[in-house]
């Protein structure tokens, strides 16, 4: 990959804020294909954030200008980057925070349709023949479903209360 090892070339390389591994897929639309994972233990009608981080470069030694994306879906919900433009043998992490460190962030939320579902990620680029690649790392899914606060309890609680010196009050003019 063009700005690593052997081939280095100052296009502003640099590792994701998970840094180390990160799995690249190839967007070339005749080679790409997906990744995927079935995720169990979901409750239907809760919502999940997903949250990626996302980078594009090119494969080395090869050249030239191209365009990729990300897409995918969770379920039946589908997702999909904004596409980029990559000059020959670029990198694209998004603008470099101050540490240097750091690619493009993805957070949506979805809400779970079932128990279990796939999480899948396809590249997509061109032009053929001039891999364009995808760079994903720090999957998340996490349930992001809001918890009732105290306040419900408290209402249901003071309605009760209130009910209940409804019906002796009824009793008692009942009883006069």
């Amino acid at each position: 990959m063009w700005g690593t090892g052997g081939y280095a070339n100052g296009n502003g390389f640099r590792s994701s804020n998970n840094g180390g591994f990160f799995i690249i897929n190839d967007a070339d639309p005749q080679y790409r294909g997906a990744f995927e994972q079935v995720i169990d233990g979901l409750i239907p009608g809760n919502q999940y954030e997903l949250s990626f981080e996302y980078a594009y470069a090119h494969e080395a030694p090869a050249g030239g200008n191209t365009w990729q994306y990300i897409y995918g879906n969770f379920g039946s919900d589908h997702f999909q980057t904004f596409t980029v433009n990559l000059p020959s043998h670029g990198f694209d992490g998004g603008p470099a925070p101050a540490d240097g460190n750091g690619w493009y962030t993805f957070t949506e939320t979805y809400t779970a349709t079932s128990t279990s579902q796939v999480l899948r990620f396809v590249a997509n680029g061109g032009p053929a023949g001039l891999p364009p690649m995808a760079l994903v790392d720090g999957v998340s899914l996490k349930d992001v479903t809001p918890t009732p606060g105290p306040l419900p309890v408290i209402g249901v609680a003071a309605t009760l209360a209130w009910s209940r010196g409804l019906r002796r009050r009824i009793k008692r003019s009942v009883m006069s």
